[in-house]
């Protein structure tokens, strides 16, 4: 029972201590950082494990050991809904500031209703435009438990 109460910590310490990247499915695009104020490495992943992550850029194929990258980046479709509650919330007060701002005392729709929802539709117009033109961004990918072998 002794040798064995020591290799369960020692098996969960290797288990915590390996991590691999949320973004490791082979053809998601990507973008790494081998250090502060280094270029940006662009391209697709073929393979990665809990060591290195290998990608397709531009001109070759090459390895980049894990414990080299400081930054990986995944590009994802953005979340819409996100994107249209924040655009209409983000109209409101937009208009809300601006009346508080300007202290307009005249209404444009003529009830203070109708100037809240002309505000949250503009925003929410204007979300939904720039989703519509801008529907992917870079997000970081975080790192995460490697599954046990």
């Amino acid at each position: 029972m002794g040798s064995t109460s020591c290799i369960r910590p020692f098996g969960l310490a290797l288990l915590f201590g390996a991590t691999q990247l949320r973004a490791q499915a082979p053809g998601d695009s990507v973008r790494l950082r081998l250090g502060p104020g280094t270029a940006w490495v662009k391209g697709r992943i073929i393979r990665s494990d809990s060591l290195a992550v290998i990608l397709r850029t531009a001109t070759d194929t090459q390895e980049y050991r894990l414990a080299d990258v400081t930054r990986l980046d995944r590009w994802k479709r953005d979340n819409m809904g996100v994107w249209l509650i924040s655009g209409t919330l983000g109209g409101l007060a937009g208009w809300e500031l601006e009346e508080a701002l300007n202290g307009h005392t005249r209404s444009v729709t003529g009830s203070r209703g109708g100037d809240l929802a002309v505000g949250a539709g503009v925003g929410l117009l204007t979300a939904a435009l720039i989703y519509t033109l801008h529907p992917a961004s870079w997000h970081r990918a975080r790192r995460r438990l490697a599954a046990a072998p």
